[in-house]
Parts: C-alpha cells; structure tokens; sequence
C-alpha cells in the first residue's frame, strides 16, 4: 500500500507506525471506479445488469437504489 501512496509510516523502535496519507471515502472512490473501468468498460449500466444477475436483486431493490440516485441528485 506504501508503493501505491495509500499509506506511510513512521519507525518507532525496531517496529513501524503506519498511517493513511489519503481519506478512506478518497480511496472507496478510487477503488470502485477501477472496478468499473476495468470489469465493466466504464459502464454503470454493466455494473449493475452483472449484479442484478448473479444476486437475484428483484424490482422493489432496484427501486429503493432508484429512489436513492434521485434523492442524491436533488441535493
């Protein structure tokens, strides 16, 4: 994680002390849209159809996500 700029440390006697050098919401982000961009081309649309798919999510889940989306959208 140290190679990727996530994390550092400090030497504290003959052990370490490792700390975050970015905020976890930052690093949830960057994850995520890697996952996106290299499974599903980029695509929401994809990344939701796959997992409708392969976990059974029926129609009253997709509209509680939908609801979600709007809500998130009018602020």
């Amino acid at each position: 994680m140290e190679t990727k700029n996530v994390v550092s440390h400090k030497q504290k006697g003959r052990g370490h002390i490792y700390f975050p050098l970015i905020q976890k919401e930052s690093y949830s982000n960057q994850r995520l849209n890697n996952l996106i961009n290299g499974y599903f081309d980029g695509s929401f649309k994809s990344m939701v159809s796959f997992f409708m798919s392969k976990n059974d999510i029926d129609v009253k889940e997709l509209d509680t996500v939908l609801e979600m989306i709007n809500q998130n959208e009018e602020k």
